[in-house]
């Protein structure tokens, strides 16, 4: 997320961070948002607050870590939760 933007993005350390892909969206500070991110294989989609706003796919992911990251603001992050299907 990139509170200061206004956007949400999807991007990759392949080395060096790369964007993917980017949606302009509102994100208030201040407030607690609902995050969900969807990876399988190379395909990942990103839902905010319940919405999805970015779908896409990179065959350089199809394996590997996952990680969040705020630009512009502070985040805190609660109820974490991953699985596997």
């Amino acid at each position: 997320l990139h509170g200061a933007k206004q956007r949400v993005m999807w991007g990759a350390a392949l080395p060096g961070w790369k964007e993917i892909a980017r949606r302009n969206t509102p994100v208030a500070p201040d407030k607690w948002h609902q995050l969900r991110v969807e990876a399988r294989g190379e395909s990942v989609r990103i839902f905010l607050n319940g919405e999805k706003r970015i779908e896409g796919t990179d065959a350089r992911l199809k394996a590997g870590l996952l990680g969040f990251r705020s630009l512009g603001n502070k985040a805190r992050f609660r109820n974490l939760v991953v699985t596997a299907n």
